[in-house]
């Protein structure tokens, strides 16, 4: 899955597993840079695990309003920063926090994983129920390279989008098995069950 997403980059790799999920996260050496991403690819602690692609603007402010909450960064990369958010303000974090980013976690207490997109949709996430397994991957072709993923063409959504009508697949993709997250919405799975998408953000509407 990691070679089928080369054009995201290879150079740097971390992978984190336990007995019952697998993360992984792949880099160019350039996002490595403390501005970027950082070092730390996958952020852990006693509770959470989290793979990040992301982008944290205004760390500084961000920093304050978790040292108000008693949280605090064990270091300044994005994932450690998305894992300290995430213990104040939960799967609503992408409301709080100025940053673009397609997050996995894995909740070791609850066996439960969750995918979180940013509001505006910048980082891309693709995603298939597969059996008993949930599979992630910035890229559709990083899902589909997954052995058990079905690739079936979705010949209605390739027509759609050839014709211009690039609005109208809502979440589906030219893969019947595999779908995109929405911006703004974060999506779970627990017991061999995917859960549906669920909304954390709407834009403000000025009734004028």
């Amino acid at each position: 899955m990691i070679d089928a997403m080369g054009q995201r980059g290879g150079e740097c790799v971390q992978l984190w597993r336990d007995g019952s999920a697998l993360l992984a996260v792949a880099r160019y050496e350039w996002e490595m840079a403390d501005a970027f991403s950082g070092r730390t690819l996958i952020a852990e602690d006693s509770r959470y695990v989290v793979a990040a692609d992301a982008s944290v603007y205004h760390r500084a402010e961000l920093r304050r309003e978790l040292d108000r909450a008693g949280v605090v960064p064990r270091e300044d990369t994005a994932a450690h920063l998305v894992l300290a958010a995430l213990h104040v303000w939960g799967r609503d974090l992408g409301a709080r926090i100025d940053a673009d980013f397609a997050v996995i976690v894995w909740d070791r207490a609850e066996r439960e994983a969750f995918a979180i997109r940013d509001f505006a949709g910048k980082r891309p996430m693709h995603y298939a129920a597969l059996g008993r397994e949930f599979v992630a991957a910035s890229t559709i072709g990083g899902v589909v390279a997954h052995p058990r993923c079905p690739t079936d063409l979705n010949l209605e959504i390739i027509g759609a989008t050839a014709a211009g009508l690039i609005y109208s697949a809502g979440p589906e993709t030219a893969y019947r098995a595999v779908s995109v997250l929405p911006n703004a919405h974060h999506i779970s799975w627990s017991g061999g069950r995917l859960g549906e998408p669920v909304r954390y953000w709407e834009a403000p509407v000025n009734p004028r």
